[in-house]
């Protein structure tokens, strides 16, 4: 068997030296040694590779499109699955991105983290390492997936419907029936069959995206709450805006500065296409979310802020498709 290792930083990256914690050059032995002296009788063949490396906090647009760029590249076809090592910060965001970048995958393709460096005793990172490999070695089902979960306790999200960390408990939660399965003893119990079933029957042919998007376009994300003054964004280089709503899909539409529409109409007079989202595909609604809809360009259903974040971004960086074609389509089962 043979399984593709992309190296891309984060905390399984890292050393703790003088409670600073940072990226080493090491991380390849790192995890392959330790795996490896786990399971000294696997007969598991590494191909290595590190198209980049950086904490992921600091992902921007070079990182990305240095990642985009090489997954769009490299040939997949030699290998029965991709382990993909990431930071824990944004892992949810990447998971996004990998997950509508190749929706079409005929392998697991794997994205996982690390709690703490691989040298902490605590860490969950060869738990949720050894899960990936247990996953493609059981050629459960082709996709994106991330595993992330408590060690010796690792859970198998779809890739595009993974929630943020919590950051007290640095526990990931998934957005509606996002989590797949959860490990235990290398025992595998599976959490949401119909997934499972999708992946194994309704994955796509071919890729949405044919060509890779270059990210050059900036997307503003918003998160609304409470006393929010709209007047506080400036709009400027701007390409589009998210506004992820309360969970009812509602936003402040009384005051001035404090009220949605007015920052809405500025965006539209600017010629800034605003989508929406947190919806619910739901006939009744209430007052404030059928005032503020009168100026929303596309309303994004039952879809994670981080998956209406990036494909909103792959939307307005991409020239094969209208952006709201893009926003429109259910690219890899991030519908929920």
């Amino acid at each position: 068997m043979k399984i593709l290792l992309i190296l891309t930083g984060g905390t399984i990256a890292c050393k703790t030296q003088n409670h600073q914690i940072n990226i080493t050059s090491e991380t390849a032995d790192s995890i392959l040694t330790v795996y490896q002296k786990i399971n000294p009788n696997s007969n598991i063949l590494f191909d290595v590779v590190q198209p980049l490396q950086t904490l992921s906090e600091n992902h921007t647009a070079v990182t990305y499109n240095q990642m985009i760029q090489f997954l769009y590249e490299t040939d997949f076809t030699s290998y029965d699955g991709i382990i993909m090592t990431h930071g824990s910060d944004t892992l949810s965001y990447t998971s996004a991105l990998v997950g509508m970048l190749l929706p079409d995958i005929s392998i697991p393709f794997m994205i996982t983290a690390s709690d703490y460096p691989l040298d902490n005793m605590m860490s969950n990172g060869i738990s949720n390492f050894s899960a990936c490999v247990r996953w493609i070695e059981n050629s459960v089902c082709h996709g994106v997936f991330t595993v992330y979960g408590k060690k010796d306790f690792p859970c198998v999200y779809l890739s595009t419907r993974i929630c943020e960390a919590d950051p007290i408990t640095d526990d990931f939660s998934a957005f509606g029936d996002g989590i797949v399965a959860q490990f235990h003893d290398n025992h595998i119990t599976f959490i949401n069959k119909e997934i499972v079933n999708l992946l194994k029957t309704s994955c796509r042919k071919k890729r949405f995206f044919q060509q890779p998007p270059v990210i050059r376009n900036d997307v503003l994300l918003i998160k609304t709450y409470p006393n929010q003054n709209f007047a506080m964004y400036t709009l400027e280089n701007v390409s589009a805006v998210v506004i992820y709503l309360y969970h009812s899909g509602t936003a402040c539409v009384v005051g001035n500065d404090y009220n949605i529409c007015n920052f809405m109409r500025k965006c539209r007079e600017k010629k800034i296409p605003v989508y929406t989202a947190s919806h619910k595909r739901k006939t009744d609604n209430y007052v404030t979310t059928i005032e503020s809809d009168k100026y929303t360009t596309f309303k994004i259903c039952q879809t994670s802020k981080e998956c209406a974040y990036i494909k909103t971004l792959l939307a307005v960086n991409q020239n094969e498709y209208l952006p709201d074609e893009v926003i429109r389509t259910n690219i890899f089962f991030e519908q929920e």
